[in-house]
């Protein structure tokens, strides 16, 4: 049920910061659903106490937050004419 077995690990709490604020689909996720509806109700003081795992990722993909550094630009950077603009980057995919 848990991403590191039969208990919550250091694995479940990076995922379910990943994943806060964005639901999976019951419909076409429903063990996903399930994991998130419960993984992310913990504190992060709880979460803190989960013995340590690596959160697995498939292979090539890129952490959330580690996309987000790469690609961050300054607010007064940014040119209104490339908002949409390709920046080169593959996008992020969840391991369900």
């Amino acid at each position: 049920m848990w991403l590191g077995g039969d208990k919550l690990t250091q694995a479940d709490a990076e995922a379910a910061k990943m994943i806060k604020g964005h639901s999976p689909n019951p419909d076409t996720h429903p063990s996903l659903f399930f994991w998130c509806s419960i993984a992310t109700k913990f504190t992060p003081e709880v979460m803190a106490q989960w013995p340590a795992a690596e959160c697995p990722m498939p292979k090539g993909a890129s952490k959330p937050k580690e996309v987000a550094a790469a690609t961050a630009k300054k607010d007064d950077d940014i040119d209104e004419d490339e908002l949409f603009a390709d920046d080169g980057t593959e996008p992020v995919k969840l391991v369900a």
